[in-house]
């Protein structure tokens, strides 16, 4: 029997080498992004820059408790 593929509500963009440099909302809703490529318009957004999240939060009035961490990644090789 033959499967029907479901259908996504949802579109999804993923922008590689784009820094997204202000968040936009109207009233109490946020409808987009504004990216060094353009503004992506969006109502649901997902926020994984790290350290970074705070400053892009700011302007929006919301505080959130983020702080760079110094961290070091030693890698180790098994000699042949």
């Amino acid at each position: 029997m033959k499967q029907k593929k479901k259908r996504s509500l949802w579109k999804s963009f993923i922008g590689f080498d784009t820094k997204v440099m202000q968040i936009k909302k109207e009233n109490d809703k946020v409808v987009g992004v504004h990216t060094t490529n353009g503004f992506i318009e969006s109502d649901i957004i997902v926020l994984a820059t790290g350290a970074a999240l705070p400053e892009l939060c700011r302007p929006l009035w919301f505080d959130v408790p983020v702080a760079p961490s110094p961290s070091i990644i030693i890698r180790n090789r098994r000699k042949s």
